[in-house]
């Protein structure tokens, strides 16, 4: 079973069961399986490791997590700098040596630049100063459950984080990576001006920190997910008739108390990473429109396997951000249809109040994923994305066609 079975006095015991295992396995099984992207964090300047008792070695990490941000900023306004006194080869660098007679081409490409710039720098921004200071809160909420799981779904819960840790992991250096390498390589032997290919690498490169952002929060908010499961498991079993409710109302009231603290860990996902949703999802849907429109309407053919692949690589980051944080969505109804049923079986009579009582827990807390309370984040933003996508795509097109018109 994925949750201990109940004893007598079950909210004392289990308090104290929560201070013992937070000071000693908690942690230490949270940081393993959550290692791999640590540790990567920690190579491009942001430090989510626990703070080290060496106080000289914590230094020296602050130190360098602060060079890295310098280094960025100095970076992304370089950038800028090039990209104001090469609009015009750019321009022509997207959509032919006709994209300088099209103002809609020359916003274009200054929306998206702007876009780019202000995003990964901002990426980088969000996560040293909100997403690492908020991370361990995140992680003492995940080890609060740690009393309430059963020995052997405890081990499996963090070998599953742990290897989808080593997942993300393997996605950003090959999605990042590859993305540099098409966007380059297909460049190096053409006309194209140094300064113009070194942004594009730039651009592709500084990808990492969203990308690892939304790896920390897919990997979190799948955690979440399989406790809202757990639960649901345990209230499924509950309908065998052969099961022996010793202690039905004791079993309720550790149920209601673990469902609490998995909420719980919703609301440290919304506190770490609300900020970084925020920021990303709008990110992203202005790129995909961008991307779209350098996909379809330019008439330079030399860039498009680049194109395309940037293109794909914008909607699969949406499409995990947005799948999810719907799957908590999804585990939590769960929850609440087997307590629906659970209610209404003539054989749990006897604990009606009970249930009627978590039920009504789980209906006025039941969480949802959202950007700092903006707009939730789920799959509806996908169609949503879909349609505002199209639109704009065929605004800019009628521009487009119209300014070439009046070429002619």
């Amino acid at each position: 079973m994925p949750i201990r079975a109940a004893t007598v006095g079950a909210n004392q015991e289990t308090s104290e069961t929560i201070v013992s295992v937070n000071n000693g396995t908690a942690g230490k099984y949270w940081n393993w399986s959550m290692h791999p992207l640590i540790i990567f964090s920690m190579l491009i300047g942001v430090d989510l490791t626990v703070p080290s008792k060496n106080s000289c070695r914590q230094k020296w990490k602050k130190i360098f997590c602060v060079i890295s941000l310098m280094i960025h900023a100095a970076f992304t306004l370089n950038l800028v700098q090039i990209f104001q006194g090469q609009l015009s080869e750019m321009t022509s660098f997207y959509f032919g040596e006709d994209g300088n007679q099209s103002t809609t081409a020359l916003w274009n490409v200054i929306i998206d630049v702007i876009n780019f710039e202000v995003g990964c720098f901002g990426a980088h921004w969000i996560m040293y100063f909100f997403i690492k200071k908020r991370w361990a809160s995140l992680c003492d909420a995940f080890q609060l459950l740690v009393p309430l799981f059963d020995a052997e779904f405890y081990k499996e819960f963090h070998a599953k984080l742990r290897r989808c840790s080593y997942y993300g992991l393997a996605c950003i250096v090959l999605g990042v990576g590859s993305l540099s390498i098409i966007g380059v390589v297909p460049n190096i032997n053409t006309e194209t001006t140094f300064n113009i290919k070194f942004m594009a690498l730039s651009q592709a490169f500084f990808q990492i920190y969203h990308v690892l952002s939304i790896t920390l929060f897919a990997i979190a908010s799948y955690a979440s997910s399989i406790s809202f499961q757990s639960i649901a498991l345990k209230l499924n079993g509950w309908k065998n008739p052969q099961a022996l409710d010793l202690r039905p109302n004791a079993d309720l009231i550790l149920l209601k108390r673990y469902y609490v603290l998995t909420c719980q860990t919703v609301d440290s996902i919304h506190h770490c990473f609300g900020w970084s949703l925020l920021f990303i999802v709008p990110h992203l849907f202005v790129a995909i429109i961008n991307a779209s429109f350098y996909w379809f309407a330019k008439t330079n053919e030399n860039n498009s396997a680049s194109e395309i692949a940037f293109f794909f690589f914008l909607l699969i980051n949406l499409f995990v951000v947005c799948t999810t944080s719907d799957r908590v969505r999804i585990q939590s109804e769960r929850v609440l249809k087997e307590l629906i049923r659970l209610r209404i079986e003539p054989r749990h009579n006897h604990c009606r109040k009970q249930v009627h009582e978590l039920l009504m827990q789980v209906v006025l807390n039941s969480p949802r994923i959202s950007a700092l309370g903006f707009f939730n984040v789920s799959k509806k933003l996908i169609p949503t994305m879909i349609g505002t996508t199209l639109t704009y795509y065929f605004i800019l097109r009628q521009f487009h066609s119209s300014e070439k018109k009046s070429f002619r």
